[in-house]
């Protein structure tokens, strides 16, 4: 049985014509996972299938904003004609089965499945980097951090604890305005954030073209600086701590 043939007649042909690429194809004899992908804007959608010793299994998926880590399990979508096994796998032992499970899989991302991806792609909440963000914290974060310790008077803080209130008692001071408002100032404050911590651990911010964000890499561990201030906003409630932990 040529699994691959299959896989891009029946379902590859069709998702093609919705705007999906075929992304890649990983496994061997025991278990296999081909990947369709599609842009919408900044976000990436994704239709899975599985094909392992446990039979078929179609999955659904996005990295919009709160969703990045949840796979949609979708076999089962709509009302299925096989049995469903556990891990949500259809069994199959013949070519024949296999290509109408498959065909069954085309028809629920025809009826449901693409329409579920839309709304897999609204990202949870407005509170969140964007890429925009990310990519101005990448590109300005030395400028930024010279800017805004400066705006704050943060340049002679006697240690990285001192440092961090003061950021807190900035972030709480605005967390009764409008996320458009401040987002500048997040941006602004996790450069200094950032410089503080490569000042501590060492390392380098790295650009993951993946998910089009930009961390912290650095001995201690990885960090994400605009997230952690954008989160800081968001729930807030003073935590020193929180900001601290894995480098403070």
């Amino acid at each position: 049985m040529d699994k691959n043939k299959l896989m891009q007649q029946i379902i590859g042909e069709m998702v093609k014509d919705h705007g999906f690429e075929f992304e890649r194809h990983i496994g061997d004899i025991h278990a296999e996972e081909y990947v369709y992908r599609r842009e919408k804007g900044e976000v990436c959608q994704f239709i899975v299938i599985d094909v392992s010793e446990m039979g078929l299994r179609l999955e659904l998926g996005t990295d919009a904003y709160g969703w990045e880590d949840y796979w949609f399990m979708a076999t089962g979508m709509i009302e299925c004609p096989f049995t469903i096994e556990e891990g949500d796998f259809i069994q199959f032992e013949t070519e024949e089965a296999f290509k109408e499970i498959l065909y069954y899989f085309r028809k629920v991302l025809l009826e449901k499945g693409f329409e579920y991806l839309e709304e897999m792609s609204i990202p949870v909440t407005d509170i969140r980097p964007k890429k925009w963000t990310f990519q101005k914290l990448y590109i300005e974060h030395e400028a930024l951090n010279m800017e805004y310790r400066k705006k704050y008077d943060l340049e002679e803080m006697e240690s990285s604890r001192e440092l961090v209130q003061r950021i807190s008692d900035i972030i709480l001071a605005t967390a009764d305005r409008e996320f458009s408002e401040v987002e500048e100032m997040l941006v602004g404050l996790a450069a200094v954030y950032g410089d503080e911590i490569l000042r501590k651990c060492g390392g380098e911010y790295e650009w993951i073209e993946d998910c089009s964000m930009c961390i912290l890499c650095t001995e201690r561990g990885s960090f994400c600086p605009l997230v952690s201030m954008i989160s800081y906003w968001g729930e807030k409630r003073e935590d020193v701590n929180q900001l601290l932990i894995g480098w403070g």
